[in-house]
């Protein structure tokens, strides 16, 4: 699957957040800056039952593959709906 939040886009996020992070934050960021990738990538999840969350698993997959990031613990913080639930913090 080619993503329009590119590799380069998700740096320049990672880049952009305090240490330690988490997924929810990222995803936040990376919609709020780069709206336009963020929409295109949803639009491929128009299959799912749930398109934003299904586009969520799939960046919270890319973001373990970068080496540069660590996994440290699960922690709550606001998703995209507004809710507390939990998601992984990362250590740059």
């Amino acid at each position: 699957m080619i993503y329009q939040a590119t590799d380069a886009i998700f740096d320049l996020v990672i880049q952009s957040l305090s240490n330690p992070f988490d997924s929810h934050g990222a995803f936040d960021v990376l919609k709020a800056t780069f709206p336009r990738e963020y929409q295109l990538d949803l639009g491929m999840m128009s299959h799912a039952k749930d398109p934003e969350r299904a586009l969520h698993v799939l960046y919270a997959k890319r973001l373990r593959g970068f080496t540069s990031l660590t996994p440290t613990r699960r922690v709550r913080s606001r998703n995209v709906r507004g809710g507390n639930t939990l998601n992984q913090e990362w250590r740059k």
